[in-house]
């Protein structure tokens, strides 16, 4: 027979429940969360948007330009309003706050404003006012061709002292090309940083192993960048803007690869004589190292070398045959490669790539390190397609240790794995996210360093702790509870990525004391619906917070209900992030976590107990502490006294159910009908014998 176990009645609502949650309404509905110090289209009190003034000549892909002025001088600047979801190179920013040179847009602040129109907090950057024009505009409103005295000593050598003022503060621009460059009497170079380095840069200006990468995967680079995209500048300014585009992405870089960069960006046309040297230099044909400034100095003040033409980037007298072409460089092999990833098992099966390295290149240990890969490549089946997809990686990079990492559908240089991560989460890319997540899991970054040491190159100090990190993310990977996952991968690695939760629509929340005021602002409007807390939330905490494992209410487990509860998990991360965060006060979200949790408290099965706690956490909840109501509800105390006092209950309902069923039994229940048919049978006696008594009496009457 099942034995009833006594059970806190959760059928209708506890009216002591239900009073405490009318109290919480009733606070938050009165509640006036204290104001935002910040006046609206203000940086700083110092920097103020005029919204109604747009300045479409500063506009980027991803941020809007508006009139601006600096209230402490009056100086006319010009304001770009990021859109939600971009990514600022906020190292790259931090740096340019200093850097001032006539030829470079002055960065002077950068910060997130609270905007009056739209209603909402966006990422803005402040700079110097510029005048004149676009160089595009410009060169595609002038007819007939610019002196090359105007190109050498009104574009080029100011943008070079561009160049050198950026290097000097160890950013690389990214983005020099004709929409970007502003002329008046001279040539200035605009902004860089409202995207990762050369996300917008049109490819046929990029170097060819950036041209090879993801828009995102490009990394920071050095200064060789710029001056390439400068020789590639004066080709346009030469040859018209339209003269590039018309050559696809992919065939352009093999024409690179093949040819060297002189030769595939002229592409035949006759160059003019002022400037062969100069695009031989910058742009580093052939075996000729590309030019530094210590060339480039002597050519601007007058210097023409003496170039003699190098021979094409060949290697070997015999090319590869493969993919029904030829390749004639082991770059150009990696290209076509990569490019074609899906039939690489197939094309190394039907060619000897590690033959004609050896036969052609002579290269004894190199044919036999590649021989490695290719037979693990050629042997593997659909079942290790990850491992094969390294395997590729790492022959690839062999063969191309210049070229970005290429793994299936993604390319990257080795320092733009945040960029990218948080490219591919806002474009909710998943199959090249998955790859990417697949990378840093199997830490391929190795194949990387490796390299590095066969070559005997130094890790510079700041890659060595940034590999570190992306090691000790490993463990966020594979846990998979809340504060962890894709979003804890992305707040960790973009430690400046505002906080992506829907509950932060409209606000730009980088710090734990913005996301604690924010929630208490939106506590009155969200208290009765939601918990204070989801997956972006929880990671963004967390990430803050340092917490490397999952959350857990181990105190509370004895009731599942209660220690699953989210608010009751949020006010955990919550109790930390206040404390971090200066003890704020913070009373409209300590109601919200309050009226989120007080339906859990039904399960405390004592009618005392819960009615002290529910007291004592509205008592709590006044006080605007998370600390106060993490001591009360998640140190076990309540539960397991109210567990204690259940236990003891139970053992006296068990006693009595115990008695009960030894009543049912066959031979008590004899005994005690025995017993019963005896004192029955007395009390039929008695009363007989009392009738006779009775009966008697009233005969002698």
């Amino acid at each position: 027979m099942n034995q009833l176990v006594p059970t806190a009645n959760i059928s209708k609502p506890d009216p002591q429940i239900e009073q405490s949650l009318s109290k919480t309404a009733e606070f938050l509905r009165e509640y006036t969360p204290p104001p935002s110090a910040h006046k609206k289209d203000v940086l700083f009190d110092q920097y103020e948007i005029d919204l109604t003034r747009p300045l479409p000549q500063f506009n980027t892909g991803k941020a809007r330009a508006f009139a601006a002025t600096d209230n402490g001088d009056n100086k006319p600047l010009f304001a770009l309003v990021c859109e939600p979801g971009t990514q600022q190179r906020h190292d790259a920013i931090n740096r340019l706050l200093t850097v001032r040179n006539p030829n470079l847009c002055s960065l002077l602040a950068a910060g997130a404003v609270d905007l009056s129109q739209p209603a909402e907090e966006r990422y803005v950057i402040f700079y110097e006012y510029v005048k004149g024009q676009k160089l595009s505009a410009l060169l595609a409103n002038t007819k007939g061709k610019i002196p090359p005295n105007i190109i050498i000593t009104r574009i080029i050598t100011p943008l070079v002292q561009a160049i050198l003022a950026l290097q000097e503060a160890g950013v690389t621009h990214g983005s020099i090309n004709p929409d970007n460059i502003y002329y008046d009497q001279e040539a200035v170079l605009g902004p860089c940083v409202i995207d990762p380095c050369g996300y917008t840069q049109p490819y046929y200006y990029e170097l060819v192993e950036r041209m090879q990468a993801h828009p995102a995967g490009k990394g920071e680079s050095n200064i060789d960048v710029d001056f390439y995209a400068l020789a590639v500048l004066v080709l346009q300014i030469l040859y018209g803007t339209q003269a590039l585009e018309r050559y696809p992405q992919v065939n352009l870089a093999r024409a690179i690869l093949r040819q060297g960069p002189f030769m595939a960006l002229t592409a035949g046309r006759e160059v003019p004589e002022e400037f062969f040297d100069f695009l031989w230099g910058m742009l580093g044909s052939g075996v000729n190292k590309r030019w530094n400034y210590r060339y480039l100095k002597p050519w601007l003040d007058g210097k023409h070398y003496n170039i003699i033409p190098s021979p094409a980037p060949t290697e070997g007298s015999k090319p590869y045959e493969c993919l029904g072409t030829t390749a004639h460089s082991r770059r150009e092999v990696a290209h076509m490669l990569a490019t074609h990833w899906d039939r690489v098992k197939e094309t190394l099966a039907e060619s000897s790539l590690a033959y004609w390295v050896l036969i052609t290149l002579r290269q004894k240990e190199l044919s036999e390190l590649l021989a490695r890969h290719i037979k693990t490549i050629v042997e593997s089946n659909n079942k290790n397609e990850t491992q094969r997809n390294e395997h590729i990686m790492r022959l690839l990079l062999i063969l191309d240790n210049e070229g970005p990492l290429r793994y299936s559908k993604i390319s990257l240089h080795v320092d733009s794995i945040p960029a990218l991560f948080a490219d591919l989460y806002l474009k909710q890319a998943q199959d090249e996210l998955q790859l990417l997540v697949k990378f840093i899991e199997q830490n391929l970054i190795s194949a990387w360093v490796d390299l590095q040491s066969v070559k005997e190159i130094d890790i510079p100090e700041h890659l060595s702790q940034y590999f570190s990190r992306l090691d000790r993310l490993r463990g966020v990977i594979r846990n998979e509870g809340l504060g962890f996952g894709m979003e804890r991968l992305l707040y960790d690695l973009n430690p400046a990525m505002p906080c992506l939760s829907p509950l932060c629509r409209g606000r730009h929340v980088t710090t734990l004391p913005d996301l604690l005021r924010h929630l208490d602002r939106i506590a009155p409007s969200m208290g009765a619906s939601q918990d204070p807390i989801d997956v972006h939330i929880a990671a963004f905490v967390a990430s803050k917070l340092g917490i490397t494992n999952e959350i857990k209410l181990y105190d509370l487990s004895a009731i599942p209900v209660i220690a699953n509860n989210k608010s009751l998990i949020a006010l955990k991360l919550f109790a930390v992030a206040q404390h971090r965060s200066g003890n704020i006060e913070l009373n409209g979200l300590t109601h919200w976590i309050a009226q989120r949790v007080l339906p859990s408290m039904q399960h405390l099965r004592s009618n005392t107990m819960r009615g002290r706690t529910l007291q004592m956490l509205l008592d709590e909840a006044t006080e605007g502490r998370t600390q106060r109501l993490s001591d009360l509800l998640l140190d076990g105390e309540i539960i397991n006294a109210d567990q204690s006092g259940f236990q003891k209950a139970l053992a006296n309902y068990k006693r009595n159910a115990d008695r009960i069923e030894a009543y049912k039994r066959g031979a008590n229940l004899d005994f005690d009908s025995a017993n019963l048919g005896g004192m029955i049978a007395k009390i039929f006696a008695y009363a007989a014998l009392l009738l006779s008594v009775y009966n008697i009496f009233m005969a002698y009457q």
